[in-house]
């Protein structure tokens, strides 16, 4: 996979102390108000589902950085959309890009605008986190309106060995009642848990394991139970080396893509 050296953000995103941010392979231009020595990176995991066809705008500090994420989609087009950069079935792109931002409180706020403006329509929901000095963080935003809430996950992580892929396993089904268990098939069709017991807005860390290929899955399961949950996810389009947060999310009970599936977030 293939990046380019130099991240130019597109004419929807306003430029202002907020700035495009790539991991290591990518070269960017921070803006002279953010002293990259002293900034941290921040990422929008976007999975709440029921807007539907309305998207969200994400703003810092009261300046708009995103274009309406998840604008348009529908029972058949996936609604995730981690910004900036994307994941596998997601609605993002296949980088891994993070916002370069101040250390100081930064006020998160995500709302419906107004047919072509930035001013908000319906706000969905707001709030206040700090990101440390060269720190990566992702600001992981659930569940439907008006119940939208969010956790933080710690992204700072190290690419994994020839051979190896390495993935932080979160949970944002906000009711399964429980914990789920994120597991794959091996060559002989064996499932394998990966990760057990992993509860809602809560994460494993990063873990290494052996990269799966072919066209194996994996898969998700409540805690203590042996049926699948919901819909998988074959393992193909995770290449060697790459860093990943595997979520489960959607809803136990609903079907489509508002029901329990798996989505890739792209670290490193």
């Amino acid at each position: 996979m293939k990046y380019n050296n130099i991240i130019k953000l597109c004419s929807a995103i306003i430029c202002g102390s907020v700035l495009l941010m790539g991991c290591e392979k990518n070269k960017l231009n921070l803006s002279d108000n953010i002293d990259p020595s002293n900034g941290g990176y921040f990422k929008l995991g976007w999975v709440s589902p029921g807007m539907n066809t309305q998207g969200v705008q994400l703003k810092i500090n009261g300046q708009r950085v995103s274009n309406q994420l998840g604008f348009r989609f529908t029972s058949t087009t996936q609604y995730v959309m981690p910004f900036p950069g994307g994941g596998l079935n997601t609605g993002g792109n296949n980088k891994n890009d993070y916002l370069a931002v101040d250390t100081t409180d930064l006020q998160i706020e995500l709302s419906i605008p107004k047919a072509g403006t930035n001013e908000d329509s319906l706000k969905v929901y707001a709030t206040t986190m700090k990101i440390g000095r060269g720190k990566y963080h992702t600001l992981m935003v659930t569940d439907s309106f008006p119940n939208v809430t969010s956790y933080v996950l710690d992204d700072n992580t190290t690419y994994a060995d020839s051979g190896f892929v390495r993935l932080n396993f979160t949970n944002a089904i906000p009711n399964v009642g429980g914990g789920v268990d994120f597991l794959v098939t091996n060559t002989a069709g064996t499932d394998i848990v990966l990760a057990s017991n992993i509860q809602y807005k809560e994460s494993s860390g990063f873990i290494t394991i052996p990269l799966v290929t072919g066209t194996n899955t994996f898969k998700l399961r409540k805690n203590g139970t042996t049926a699948t949950l919901g819909t998988t996810y074959g393992t193909s389009s995770v290449t060697n080396k790459r860093c990943f947060t595997m979520v489960a999310r959607g809803h136990v009970g609903k079907t489509g893509i508002w029901g329990p599936n798996i989505s890739l977030i792209f670290n490193k």
